[in-house]
């Protein structure tokens, strides 16, 4: 049975469209702490104080509301990810795209020969790694020079004469000026190690519906860090995307 449009996304991807309970569900619940205890807080409030008194309690029941609206909405996002049941869709090999794709990897001194390596490991078959270089030391200009001379059919450097928007100018000046012939592109940074099937199980998303623009996948945390700060910060990063990430998807953040 060949299925709908409609039934294909809901079949295989769980639905397109978002639930809106979630969000109407902190604000309700922030409204009616605000129902609630304000009028206790104010109550406290006499005639007679002072018009700078009664400005700075104002002040402080302001910023008070905002922190219960923050507080709320952490702890709806918590209870979700610890509650919600839904995984994410996996898609057979024959679901797939063969579209060109131009991998863009934009650096500035800080170019990482395993970063730029893992991009090349693609089992997708049709890519290309245009290395976007902004670097102003020559010791990393070389560094790139020589993957790309190690790689010449699979890579392509870029540089411009100015750096002008920084990384999202040199993204833009690419696609503008030199990557030419590709309906889709990835953006890389400098330090992230991808796996050899990002491109592959990533590109059937487009093919469920014609209004998805962009897809972005899970970041996985390195703890291998040069400082301590960093290795303490890095635990974070697995947290906000296996427990922040999944209702802002869900329910349309």
């Amino acid at each position: 049975m060949k299925l709908s449009s409609k039934n294909r996304r809901e079949t295989v991807y769980g639905g397109i469209k978002k639930n809106r309970w979630f969000y109407g569900g902190i604000i309700g619940t922030w409204l009616l702490c605000l129902v609630h205890f304000d009028p206790k807080l104010f109550s406290v409030v006499n005639a007679d104080d002072s018009f700078i008194a009664k400005g700075v309690f104002a002040i402080f029941v302001f910023f008070l509301n905002l922190f219960w609206l923050y507080g709320i909405f952490h702890c709806y996002f918590l209870i979700y990810g610890f509650v919600s049941k839904r995984k994410p869709a996996f898609f057979k090999r024959n679901c797939s795209i063969s579209s060109p794709v131009a991998i863009l990897y934009a650096t500035r001194n800080d170019f990482q020969t395993k970063s730029a390596l893992s991009c090349l490991q693609q089992t997708y078959p049709n890519f290309h790694l245009f290395i976007l270089d902004d670097s102003t030391e020559d010791s990393y200009k070389k560094k790139v020079d020589g993957f790309h001379n190690e790689f010449r059919t699979l890579t392509t450097v870029i540089r411009r004469k100015d750096r002008k928007g920084f990384k999202a100018g040199n993204l833009n000046s690419a696609l503008r000026y030199y990557v030419t012939g590709y309906d889709y592109f990835a953006i890389i940074d400098a330090d992230e190690v991808v796996s050899p099937y990002f491109i592959e199980k990533l590109m059937p998303y487009f093919g469920l519906d014609e209004n998805i623009a962009f897809v972005q996948a899970h970041h996985e945390q390195n703890a291998v860090q040069p400082s301590k700060f960093a290795q303490d910060l890095s635990l974070g990063i697995n947290f906000h995307w296996d427990i922040y990430q999944p209702p802002r998807n869900d329910c349309g953040f």
